[in-house]
């Protein structure tokens, strides 16, 4: 298992489409390393672990719902 993910290895891996990812990379909230000159981008596994935790849904308190 690599430390670094391609954008495809991503979306394979959650589950989802490419265009999320490239979404979530422009607007900055998904870190990502160019790593030649045709754009191909290449994502570290931490970085991809710390978007997901930031986009996390905290659970409602027991006496709130």
């Amino acid at each position: 298992m690599s430390d670094w993910l391609s954008v495809a290895e991503v979306a394979e891996e959650l589950q989802t489409g490419k265009r999320p990812i490239y979404r979530a990379i422009r607007a900055g909230t998904l870190r990502a390393a160019p790593v030649t000159d045709r754009g191909d981008l290449r994502i570290a596994r931490q970085w991809l672990t710390a978007w997901l935790e930031s986009r996390a849904i905290r659970p409602e308190p027991e006496g709130k719902r």
